[in-house]
């Protein structure tokens, strides 16, 4: 058998095998261990950055398309709505359908609270920190945070 070439012929070599008896690597050392788990720790939040940017782009262009199909179906009722702000945007509805705006706030304050206060009570066992988008999210719907409809969030 070949070794890695620093053996000498007749000397002890370490070999490992899998449950076949098939040559194998060698286990993972403590430090190759440390570095994977440091590198999954670093690029996870990354890759997550990434997914939400790229669905938040996509939700973005869905309601963009959703917002001119309703300006070419009743183009003055889109602008009444553009032209006067009005004195609270709570009672209207939202981005999204059956939805008003007031109940999205709502659901926004309690998701982040709900989850902060998970995160919170079992000490370091759980980390959910990172869910606390979910609450923004939900605000976001309401539209207010549109360019075109920033005279319409009053």
């Amino acid at each position: 058998m070949a070794s890695g070439g620093h053996a000498v012929a007749g000397s002890v070599v370490t070999v490992w095998i899998d449950a076949s008896g098939r040559l194998a690597l060698s286990p993972l050392t403590h430090a190759d261990l440390v570095a994977r788990v440091i590198g999954a720790a670093v690029l996870t939040p990354v890759v997550l950055a990434l997914v939400l940017c790229m669905a938040g782009w996509a939700a973005s262009r869905a309601l963009d398309r959703h917002r001119l199909a309703r300006w070419e179906r009743d183009p003055e009722r889109a602008r009444a709505r553009i032209a006067g702000p009005s004195a609270s945007r709570l009672g209207q509805e939202s981005l999204l359908t059956g939805w008003p705006v007031k109940r999205l706030w709502v659901l926004g304050l309690e998701a982040s609270f709900i989850i902060a206060a998970i995160d919170a009570a079992p000490g370091n066992r759980v980390i959910l920190i990172g869910l606390l988008i979910v609450g923004p999210c939900c605000v976001q719907l309401t539209g207010c945070g549109c360019r075109q409809r920033s005279a319409d969030c009053g």
